[in-house]
């Protein structure tokens, strides 16, 4: 089922019957293009860091997903990335926020 998948930044991964499990390391992120820091003045290699598997896709598609996490730390998330480049992506988080709380984050 995912032998035509491939990585950016491989990571750890569990595939069992339904249910695709990628644990990324710590302090990884995916924030791609646009700047050459961020306002915190991070370095575009530590936002370009988090693993990414994926398969290419021709013509409309529709991506079913089901994501769950076990928070732990503020920004932790679930995430599911569509992308055409590394300057033009989308990415959907399920994640822990700085106030404490669970959000969907788009960007």
């Amino acid at each position: 089922m995912f032998d035509n998948f491939k990585w950016i930044n491989k990571g750890e991964i569990k595939i069992e019957e339904n249910k695709v499990t990628i644990k990324a390391p710590a302090l990884t992120d995916f924030f791609c293009g646009g700047s050459t820091t961020s306002e915190e003045g991070i370095l575009p290699e530590s936002l370009c860091n988090a693993p990414y598997f994926y398969t290419d896709v021709k013509g409309d598609f529709v991506l079913n997903v089901k994501v769950s996490h076990d928070f732990k730390e503020t920004y932790d998330s679930a995430s599911v990335m569509v992308m055409q480049d590394m300057d033009n992506w989308a990415k959907c988080c399920f994640e822990l926020t700085d106030f404490g709380t669970h959000a969907a984050v788009v960007l």
